[in-house]
């Protein structure tokens, strides 16, 4: 069960609050899933080969979870995908992914 006072939820706490509707219509179940996330997913960002250019398939790869892993175009320059903070170079289709993207993984 979900802690309010639980500090690795702060980000998605304010987040949920900065971006308001355009992250999600439902704060209580966009940090029920940020809690998913942060037990499921991050704990394999600390072993991405982050000085490297990736694949979808090879990101997907990373993780020892079986998920579907969308992305989605967003507004910037960078040839990076966001994951929370962290930086990855990724490739679609041998084209390296222009523009920050937004990830979103489904379990």
């Amino acid at each position: 069960m979900m802690d309010p006072n639980d500090p690795s939820l702060k980000y998605w706490f304010i987040q949920s609050k900065k971006h308001g509707v355009e992250v999600c219509s439902d704060w209580v179940r966009y940090l029920l899933d940020a809690e998913l996330l942060l037990q499921r997913v991050y704990p394999y960002l600390q072993n991405l080969r982050l000085g490297e250019v990736m694949s979808i398939s090879d990101f997907k790869a990373q993780f020892a979870i079986e998920c579907k892993v969308n992305l989605f175009k967003h507004r910037g320059i960078d040839d990076y995908l966001f994951v929370r903070e962290t930086k990855i170079p990724l490739t679609i289709g041998g084209e390296v992914f222009r523009g920050y993207g937004l990830v979103g993984f489904e379990f």
